[in-house]
C-alpha cells in the first residue's frame, strides 16, 4: 500500500522490515562518526595484541584461593542495612508536588508530525518516509473511518476524499472498537490479526499504514485533534442514559449554535419541553441525530440514522448529515435503506462476511456502483462472489385491465368512514380491494395508517360510515404482524409455531414459499425472548402469514431486517400473496420494498397528528406521483437491476422530472 521511495517493496513489514530498517540505519551513519573505524585503527598496531604467549590467562592469584570474598570483610554479616534506612518520611508525601507535569506538557505539537520517519534512521534521517507529507491523495473516508484500523479492517481505505460522506452497507453486523474523544483504547489497534493481550504500539500502526490515508488519519488521531462522536444503533437505550427535556439536552450540547435549526429540520420543535424518557421511537431518533449534529467534531458517525422514520423526515435526516460536511470532516454512516443511503453518500463500502463470524470491507465505490455491487453479489474488483444469487427488483405496472375482467375482480368494498381519537381524525375514502394483490400504505407518522389497519381488522369500530345504513364495514378475518414487537413467550420458537400455526408450518408448500427463505429454521430452538430485533421479525412476519386469514395486514415489515433480508422479505410476502390468492395491506417507509411489494397505493394526505385523509386505492404509477409532490422528491429508475433511486435535490433530472409532473418514473 505504501509507495514512496525507499527501494524496499511496499509489503516489507513485520520482522524483515525492522531488520532492513536496522541495516538501513546503520548506514545512514549511526551512530554518527564512530562507525566505520579510521582505516588503521583497527587492529591496533601497538603489539598489545595479540598478547604474548602465556601471558594469558595470568598463572599467579587466579583464580583467588577460599576466603573470597570473605576475607575482605565483604558482604558485612551484620548490621546491613543499617536500622532506620530509609527513613519513615521519604519520599516526603508532597512529592511529586501537584502541578506537575505542568499541564501543557507536552505541547500538543511534540512530537512533531514529521515523526516517526518511516525509515529505521533517526529523525534528521527519514527522507524515506512516504505519506507523511499527505501523498496527495485527500484524507480518508470510510468504512468507520474512526473504527478504522479497529472495526472494520479498513486498511484498504486509501483512496478517499477530503469531506466526503460515506454511506456503508453492513452484512451482519459489527462491534465498535473502544473509541473516545478520537482516542483508540487498547481494543482499537489492530495489526496481523494481533489484539486483545498483546496489541501492536502505534509505532507499529503508523508503518504498517503509511503511504495510505490511514497514515495521515491515525497521526492526526495520535495528535489529539480529532473528536469522534457516534450515534447509536439502538436509540431505544438512550432514555436510560440521558435525563431532562430535549431543550435542555440540547442546550448544553450546543457547540455549533444550530439548535433552532436543527429542531425545524428535525421537527423536534414539538417536543422541545417533552422528557426524553417519554418520547416515541421515531422522536427518540430525530434526537439522537441532533445532538450529534449539534456538537463540534471531526468524526461524525450514524450507526442507522432511518430506523423509526417516515419517508419524509428520512430524507429530512439525510439533508441533516449532509449539512456536517467541512473540508476536515469526516462523516461515516451505516444505513440499511438503499435508497437513502443513495440520497446521502458520495462513497460506499460494502461488507461482506457471515454474521457473527467475520466481515469484509471492500475498497469505496462511487455510490450507484456500491450499491449495485452489493446487490449483484459480485465485487468485481476482487473477482469475488459472496453471495449464490442476485437482487433485482422488475416491477411490471399491470396492464390498464377491461370494464369486465375489472367487473370480475372487485372483490371486497370497504365505506367511507370516518374516526376521532382525542385530537385526530382520520377520514377514509371509500375503496375497494381484490385477492391476489398487496395494497401499500404511503404517509407520515401520524397519519392514521395503523389505524386504518385496525379498523379494517375489527379492532376499532369507525364513529360514522358514510353512504347510509345500506353499506357495512364488512366482516373480515384478518391477520395482523403490529408494528412493535414484544416478545412474552416463554419458550422455544419451535413450540410458538406448534402452538399458533400448526398446520401451516409443516405444510410444504409454506415451508419453501415462507420458512425458507426467512431462514426460520435456524431459529427454531431459540427461546422468543432471546431473539434479536431482525430474527424477531421475522418469526413475527412467519406467524402472520401462517394465519388463516382473508386480509393480511403487515404494519413496517423492515424494521430492523438488513437490506439483503428486506429483499428477501418483500419476496416471500409477494409470492405468499399470489399463491393463496389473498389480499395484504402494507405498511412500509422503506422505499425500495415498498414499490416491490405494491400492486395499488393508498396514499395519506393532511396534518399528521391532527387531521388526516385516506384516499382510495390507486395505481401505483399515480399513487407514487401524488405521494412524490408532496415530499418533493423525483425518482428514477437504475438501468442495471431497475432499483429507485432518489435524484439529487436540484440535479438535471430532478428539474426535469419536476417540470414534466412526473415524479414517479416507471421505466427508462
Amino acid at each position: 500500500m505504501g509507495g514512496g521511495h525507499d527501494n524496499h517493496n511496499g509489503d516489507d513489514r513485520g520482522i524483515f522490515s525492522h531488520l532492513a530498517h536496522g541495516v538501513a540505519g546503520g548506514a545512514h551513519g549511526y551512530p554518527p562518526g564512530a562507525y566505520p573505524p579510521q582505516p588503521g585503527a583497527y587492529p591496533p598496531q601497538s603489539g598489545a595484541y595479540p598478547p604474548q604467549p602465556g601471558a594469558y590467562p595470568p598463572h599467579q592469584g587466579y583464580p583467588p584461593g577460599q576466603g573470597y570474598p570473605h576475607e575482605h570483610g565483604y558482604p558485612p554479616q551484620q548490621g546491613y542495612p543499617p536500622q532506620g534506612y530509609p527513613s519513615a518520611g521519604y519520599p516526603p508525601a508532597s512529592y511529586p508536588p501537584a502541578g506537575y507535569p505542568p499541564a501543557g506538557y507536552p505541547p500538543a505539537s511534540y512530537p512533531p508530525a514529521s515523526y516517526p520517519g518511516s525509515h529505521g534512521a533517526p529523525p534528521h534521517h527519514a527522507h524515506g518516509s512516504h505519506g507523511s507529507h499527505g501523498g496527495g491523495m485527500g484524507a480518508l473516508l470510510a468504512g468507520g473511518a474512526a473504527a478504522a484500523a479497529a472495526a472494520y479492517g479498513a486498511h484498504h481505505v486509501s483512496h478517499g476524499h477530503y469531506g466526503h460522506g460515506h454511506g456503508m452497507m453492513p452484512h451482519g453486523k459489527f462491534k465498535h472498537g473502544k473509541f473516545k474523544h478520537g482516542k483508540f483504547g487498547k481494543h482499537g489497534k489492530f495489526k496481523h490479526g494481533k489484539f486483545g493481550k498483546n496489541p501492536p504500539d502505534w509505532q507499529e500502526i503508523l508503518t504498517y499504514f503509511r503511504g495510505s490515508e490511514l497514515q495521515n488519519y491515525f497521526t492526526r488521531i495520535l495528535e489529539d485533534d480529532l473528536k469522534a462522536i457516534i450515534k447509536p444503533q439502538y436509540v431505544d437505550h438512550i432514555p436510560k442514559a440521558v435525563q431532562g427535556n430535549v431543550g435542555q439536552v440540547l442546550d448544553q450540547k450546543d457547540e455549533r449554535e444550530a439548535k433552532a435549526e436543527l429542531c425545524a429540520d428535525l421537527e423536534l420543535n414539538q417536543v422541545i419541553d417533552r422528557n426524553v424518557g417519554d418520547l416515541s421511537g421515531g422522536e427518540l431518533q430525530r434526537f439522537a441525530i441532533a445532538v450529534v449534529a449539534i456538537q463540534h467534531a471531526e468524526i461524525y458517525m450514524f450507526d442507522e440514522p432511518s430506523s423509526y422514520l417516515d419517508v419524509k423526515q428520512r430524507l429530512k435526516a439525510a439533508q441533516v448529515i449532509r449539512s456536517l460536511l467541512r473540508p476536515n470532516s469526516y462523516v461515516i454512516v451505516v444505513e440499511h435503506d438503499l435508497s437513502v443511503l443513495d440520497y446521502l453518500s458520495d462513497f460506499i463500502c460494502c461488507l461482506y462476511g457471515k454474521p457473527g463470524a467475520y466481515g469484509v470491507v471492500t475498497l469505496p465505490f462511487s455510490v450507484r456502483e456500491g450499491i449495485n455491487i452489493f446487490l449483484s453479489g459480485f465485487v468485481p474488483t476482487e473477482n469475488l462472489r459472496f453471495r449464490e444469487d442476485s437482487l433485482t427488483f422488475k416491477v411490471a405496472e399491470t396492464p390498464q385491465e377491461t370494464a369486465e375482467e375489472a367487473q370480475s375482480y372487485a372483490r371486497y368494498k370497504y365505506p367511507t368512514m370516518t374516526k376521532t381519537q382525542g385530537n385526530f381524525k382520520l377520514r377514509v375514502a371509500e375503496g375497494e380491494f381484490t385477492d391476489s394483490q398487496i395494497v401499500v400504505m404511503l404517509g407520515e407518522n401520524g397519519t392514521g395508517k395503523t389505524t386504518f389497519i385496525r379498523m379494517l381488522a375489527g379492532l376499532l369500530k369507525p364513529d360514522i360510515i358514510e353512504g347510509g345504513s345500506d353499506v357495512e364495514m364488512p366482516e373480515f378475518n384478518v391477520s395482523y404482524k403490529p408494528q412493535k414487537i414484544s416478545p412474552k413467550f416463554k419458550s422455544t420458537v419451535r413450540s410458538l409455531l406448534h402452538q399458533k400455526i400448526r398446520e401451516a408450518y409443516t405444510h410444504p408448500q409454506f415451508i419453501s414459499d415462507v420458512m425458507k427463505p426467512l431462514l426460520i429454521e435456524q431459529l427454531m430452538d431459540q427461546e422468543v425472548v432471546n431473539l434479536s430485533g431482525g430474527e424477531l421479525q421475522r418469526v413475527a412476519l412467519c406467524l402472520c402469514l401462517g394465519k388463516p386469514a382473508d386480509i393480511y395486514l403487515i404494519d413496517e415489515p423492515s424494521a430492523y431486517l438488513d437490506s439483503e433480508q428486506r429483499i428477501h422479505a418483500a419476496k416471500v410476502i409477494k409470492r405468499f400473496i399470489l399463491h393463496a390468492k389473498k389480499t395484504a395491506f402494507v405498511v412500509e417507509h422503506d422505499f425500495i420494498m415498498a414499490t416491490y411489494l405494491a400492486d395499488r397505493v393508498i396514499v395519506y394526505e393532511g396534518n399528521p397528528s391532527i387531521d388526516c385523509t385516506a384516499n382510495c386505492p390507486q395505481s401505483l404509477l399515480s399513487g407514487m406521483n401524488l405521494f412524490l409532490s408532496h415530499l418533493d422528491i423525483t425518482f428514477r429508475r437504475d438501468p442495471t437491476n431497475f432499483r429507485p433511486r432518489i435524484n439529487k435535490l436540484d440535479s438535471t433530472k430532478d428539474r426535469e422530472q419536476k417540470n414534466a409532473g412526473s415524479y414517479y418514473y416507471l421505466d427508462d
